[in-house]
């Protein structure tokens, strides 16, 4: 009985573990308004993730680039901007969905100097997928 509870935790976990592939708009950058300010790679925490991320300062919102991003899938997946590796406090940029190469904006309300690393969470399930501490330029 045990062994069969155990196969059905196992079959529902893994089946709840998928990312949607809903399109997400790459942002073009302009290069005579739009000013590189960190940049940062992604390492894993719980589940392979790897990539580079890039965070720009524009007129009217901040633009985040993930260059060959991969990790692993889970339910709820979110892209946190976090003072710290264990993303607390930090600010919800929204549903990851994608991976590869892809942008996102957020607004210029948050003072990104606070925040130092981005981090791929699973909401369900409490996890750090992975993290990328940024580095900024001077």
């Amino acid at each position: 009985m045990k062994k069969f509870l155990f196969i059905c935790l196992v079959a529902i976990v893994t089946s709840a573990c998928q990312k949607t592939d809903d399109v997400v708009e790459i942002v073009a950058i302009n290069s005579a308004t739009d000013t590189l300010i960190a940049t940062g790679t992604f390492k894993r925490t719980t589940k392979n993730t790897s990539g580079n991320v890039k965070l720009y300062n524009r007129p009217n919102d901040y633009l985040l680039v993930f260059e060959n991003f991969e990790t692993g899938s889970g339910p709820d997946v979110r892209i946190y901007l976090a003072q710290n590796a264990s993303a607390k406090p930090f600010v919800n940029l929204g549903s990851l969905t994608k991976e590869g190469t892809f942008s996102l904006t957020f607004a210029k309300n948050v003072d990104v100097s606070s925040y130092k690393f981005i981090c791929i969470w699973c909401e369900p399930f409490t996890q750090i997928f992975g993290t990328a501490e940024l580095q900024f330029i001077n």
